[in-house]
């Protein structure tokens, strides 16, 4: 079997919640970690929106948005001798479907404000309303919410129940190939080291269980 297998077998490690001593700073690490997971799981994450219209005190006819990215070349020679480039960002609104936004609080927005980066519930529900023709219309509702981070004791309780979680590239080890050297020895011709790609160390994922 090949080092790369091997290492291969090994690359998930298990922490163990209830052998973790005095030094907890890994475990809150891994805890952090695991509430933005399982809120992004619960969630989603947060969405941009532009009003259309104002309905009522806290409900909005509203579009998703999203931000897009652009590099763009600069035109100008760097010290190096190539061309130079930056990257530019900006929301675009999604004209293809629009919602009922029910906000928490009573908002002042006018007819194309945004709401930045806010956590929202789509819900099965329908609202109706009508258009400035006269036509009776419905949309889906997206409600407001206040995420709820998952709890210390809420998380340990479900970790004695059995369930675990698993944290890609959770930790840095010393490759066990070439020993944190990134090359091979004087035998293979001190060759780049085909485990860690001669970055002298690997990603472990980690499993967190009881």
């Amino acid at each position: 079997m090949c080092a790369s297998s091997i290492w291969a077998q090994k690359a998930e490690e298990v922490f163990h919640v209830s052998k973790v001593g005095k030094d907890k700073k890994e475990l809150h690490k891994a805890f952090s970690l695991i509430q933005k997971m399982e809120k992004t799981e619960k969630y989603g994450r947060p969405i941009s929106f532009e009003v259309l219209q104002k309905l009522d005190d806290k409900g909005f006819l509203s579009y998703k948005t999203r931000t897009v990215s652009r590099v763009i070349a600069s035109g100008l020679s760097s010290i190096g001798g190539g061309g130079g480039a930056y990257t530019t960002s900006s929301e675009v609104t999604d004209h293809s479907k629009l919602y009922y936004l029910a906000t928490l609080k009573s908002k002042n927005l006018a007819d194309g404000d945004r709401l930045k980066s806010i956590w929202i519930i789509e819900t099965t529900k329908m609202k109706s309303y009508t258009d400035t023709r006269g036509a009776k219309r419905t949309v889906r509702i997206m409600e407001e919410v206040v995420p709820v981070d998952l709890s210390q004791q809420d998380f340990v309780k479900r970790l004695k129940s059995g369930e675990s979680w698993l944290l890609k590239g959770f930790s840095k080890k010393r490759c066990k190939n070439c020993f944190g050297d990134g090359e091979l020895g004087a035998m293979k011709k001190y060759a780049k080291c085909p485990d860690c790609r001669g970055k002298g160390s690997r990603s472990v994922d980690y499993r967190i269980q009881w």
